[in-house]
């Protein structure tokens, strides 16, 4: 005889019964269930004992398997745990192993909620039984879908031989396991559809090859044959008229020099400088400097350098300071030097021997540091 099933029996569940309505002492409501897509109503109470235990006192109609209706209440204990994720958890205490469970069931054959175990309930996909045939259908569609070589796929091929030979062969024939292997030994590894960021640069490296090789590139290094040069837009100057023109970066022209004056520029060159008539830009031609008669300098041959060591030269002695006046200083702020204005000999706070005084100009502090015999003239 088959077992009863858990699609054929009401089920209450704690988990529904705690999100809708808030599980408190004096609580009650009503919740639907369904039992093969016939769907009735359970209606329960919540109360606590003086040991503040709290129990669901649940009614409902249930009908036997003979057809006669009966009207029934029951006592559940509820129990509470905490969740380790939001508020506390709701289960039941079966009525009678008092296991800790989430559903509790009423089967058409029973009077009353228990749990899966205590009804010896079972599920419908459990008992259904394939035949033969059908089997080895089912069995040939998951091997085409499992990765080859895998335990579940030697798992499944091996069935698959031994529900072969319960199949009569004049049925249907399956292919042998050798013939299941050898279409799959090299299985793709993508499904088709959108490429894999390895095809798609291995796709860009061989166009960017191919696009490089229509570029024809320039040898490195110096031609080795000179190439004409070809002025694209012609550059047209008027004719110079006179030594003092020079060419104007701005007005991309020949230019007469405005008030020119002879330079001599950083390199030694001799040039005319002046400004631009038109926009005043700065206006520079090269000249040759005028050439001059070779002389006995300019015949006579260069000086050899002496061998050996180069011998020092010691410079040339100091002039005599004695023609300067000790009463002149440097003034700072007139920056010249300045006859000292009424000098007074002072003798500074590291020892020396100076003279203070007055610039005559400007009025600025001077002081010149003097020797120490020369403090006594005053």
């Amino acid at each position: 005889m088959a077992k009863e099933t858990v699609e054929s029996s009401w089920v209450l569940d704690a988990t529904e019964l705690a999100r809708g309505v808030k599980l408190v002492d004096g609580a009650s409501g009503t919740c639907l269930v369904t039992r093969d897509g016939n769907t009735g109503r359970i209606s329960w109470a919540l109360e606590e004992d003086a040991n503040r235990d709290e129990f669901l006192h649940v009614f409902y109609t249930a009908t036997a398997s003979t057809g006669g209706e009966s009207q029934g209440s029951e006592w559940i204990l509820l129990e509470r745990t905490r969740a380790s994720v939001g508020r506390e958890r709701v289960w039941f205490a079966c009525p009678c192993c008092e296991r800790r469970v989430r559903k509790l069931y009423l089967p058409p054959s029973s009077r009353s909620f228990r749990c899966r175990n205590c009804h010896h309930l079972s599920y419908r996909t459990r008992q259904r039984r394939m035949r033969p045939f059908a089997r080895m259908l089912h069995l040939q569609k998951q091997l085409q879908v499992l990765p080859v070589e895998s335990p579940s796929w030697r798992h499944k091929a091996r069935e698959l031989e031994r529900v072969e030979e319960s199949v009569p062969f004049a049925l249907w024939r399956m292919p042998s396991y050798e013939d299941l292997v050898r279409p799959y030994e090299a299985p793709p590894k993508r499904r088709p559809g959108r490429p894999s960021k390895a095809e798609e640069r291995e796709r860009a490296r061989v166009e960017r090859e191919a696009s490089q090789a229509l570029i024809v590139k320039r040898p490195q290094g110096r031609p080795k044959v000179k190439r004409p040069y070809t002025r694209r837009t012609p550059f047209l100057l008027r004719e110079s008229m006179s030594e003092s023109d020079a060419f104007c970066v701005k007005c991309r022209d020949r230019r007469e020099i405005k008030e020119p004056r002879a330079v001599t520029l950083a390199n030694g060159r001799s040039a005319l400088q002046g400004a631009c008539p038109v926009c005043k830009t700065l206006l520079t031609r090269i000249v040759k400097a005028e050439e001059k008669m070779p002389g006995p300098e300019a015949t006579s041959a260069p000086a050899k350098r002496p061998r050996g060591r180069p011998r020092l030269v010691r410079p040339a002695p100091l002039p005599d300071r004695a023609s300067k006046p000790d009463s002149q200083g440097y003034c700072m702020k007139c920056r010249v030097s300045r006859e000292i204005e009424d000098p007074e000999a002072v003798t500074l706070a590291n020892g020396r021997s100076a003279l203070e005084g007055a610039c005559p100009v400007c009025g600025t502090h001077m002081i010149r540091i003097v020797k120490a015999k020369k403090t006594d003239q005053e």
